[in-house]
């Protein structure tokens, strides 16, 4: 596929079972793509203001898709209806580097290099009135200024990485975190550990292995953990 003009940050494939042949893409050229596996074109493209930095489908509403911008925002179109967004999040101070739906709900997570997760509750459409503030909590905790460190969500918890090499996981409820992992302060010393000790290391991925509480994090010496949590 000759998708973008600039640099890609963001691919999905739709989780539903009636459009499964169909993905998205977003980039740094403004664009957000979707595409379909039986053809060589993109069936709609999306523009937006600024530098797209990653989309995500709905897990049970194959129409829904979230998209994190530099525009300091977050963003859910209906693909039936695409000239405007369903829904504009608003409140991130800086680039919205994932947008991760929680499994069940009609709630979005967003990290920012702000230093901050938001979960935001969406109404299924029709959307709500506009004077309704769809924010319903920012976590924080964890340092991320410049660089892109992870989003998990599975169930009620949500995971994140740190720059200063640390995993933190959230609960829904709870603005503080609820559970944390150094990788510099942890006891089990791979082949590499005195690279990874090297205080500009952080996280970089994370995934959660589903109906489990096992965190696959990696982080930027090119490390992989398996957390049990």
């Amino acid at each position: 596929y000759e998708a973008h003009e600039r640099r890609v940050w963001g691919v999905d494939f739709c989780p539903h079972p009636s459009r499964h042949h169909y993905f998205a893409s977003g980039s740094d050229d403004g664009l957000v793509k979707l595409w379909s596996t039986q053809q060589a074109s993109s069936c709609l493209a999306l523009e937006l203001r600024g530098n797209v930095c990653c989309v995500e489908f709905h897990p049970h509403h194959p129409h829904l898709l979230a998209v994190g911008s530099a525009l300091h925002c977050a963003a859910v179109y209906d693909l039936r209806q695409p000239a405007a967004p369903l829904h504009t999040l608003l409140g991130h101070r800086r680039a919205v580097s994932y947008v991760r739906w929680l499994s069940n709900r009609h709630e979005l997570v967003t990290a920012s290099t702000d230093n901050t997760l938001k979960l935001w509750s969406l109404s299924p459409p029709p959307p709500p009135a506009p004077s309704a503030q769809p924010l319903v909590r920012t976590f924080c905790g964890h340092v991320n200024e410049r660089n892109f460190v992870g989003l998990a969500t599975d169930g009620d918890y949500v995971a994140c990485g740190s720059e200063r090499h640390e995993v933190f996981v959230y609960h829904r409820s709870l603005p503080q975190p609820a559970l944390r992992f150094s990788f510099a302060g942890s006891p089990h010393q791979g082949p590499n550990y005195q690279q990874q000790q090297q205080p500009n290391h952080f996280v970089t991925a994370l995934q959660w292995r589903r109906n489990s509480p096992h965190l696959l994090a990696a982080n930027s010496a090119g490390c992989l953990w398996l957390l049990g949590l």
